[in-house]
């Protein structure tokens, strides 16, 4: 899908990645591998950033290899659809999600990733990118109804900082 690999989608995820959130861990969702690969390459192009795509073409043990690294040799997992239930990562608090589906249910899996409480873990960044004025608009949506965050949150692009909720914040980039 076009819309998900698009380049303004990924220089904004990469940009995030290596500015805000250099050595933590993170968790990329999307929906294509296309998307997930073209993000890996743009970091370590860019921002000699490295990285690892995890998907369901994966043996096990390529698996959890991957996941005994992350954290430790690279930060930023990028998931296509594999992470999403039963994997429980508490001590992750950041989630940036590349594409998604209209899927309420999925969203709330992915967003489950990263809210579950931790010691030390005061609270978990949802990120949700998105080209405005596509279809694509519809992933912000999606997240705000399964946050249950209000309509009204803080715009980057407009500085505004409006009524939000007291368990999320939206940021758009």
């Amino acid at each position: 899908n076009l819309i998900n690999s698009a380049h303004n989608k990924i220089s904004a995820t990469v940009e995030l990645i290596a500015t805000k959130h250099p050595l933590e861990r993170i968790m990329v969702f999307s929906e294509t591998l296309e998307s997930v690969h073209k993000l890996k390459e743009e970091l370590q192009r860019r921002r000699g950033t490295k990285s690892y795509v995890i998907e369901s073409k994966l043996k096990s043990t390529e698996r959890e290899e991957i996941l005994s690294k992350w954290g430790v040799e690279f930060y930023p997992l990028l998931s296509v659809h594999t992470l999403e239930i039963g994997y429980d990562v508490p001590e992750v608090g950041v989630a940036i999600i590349l594409a998604n589906t209209s899927n309420i249910n999925q969203t709330i899996q992915r967003i489950g990733r990263v809210i579950r409480k931790f010691e030390g873990k005061d609270a978990a960044l949802i990120y949700a990118v998105y080209l405005s004025g596509t279809i694509d608009h519809q992933t912000l949506k999606t997240v705000k109804r399964a946050t249950g965050i209000d309509e009204d949150t803080y715009d980057s692009d407009t500085k505004e900082k409006t009524k939000k909720d007291k368990k999320s914040t939206i940021t758009r980039y």
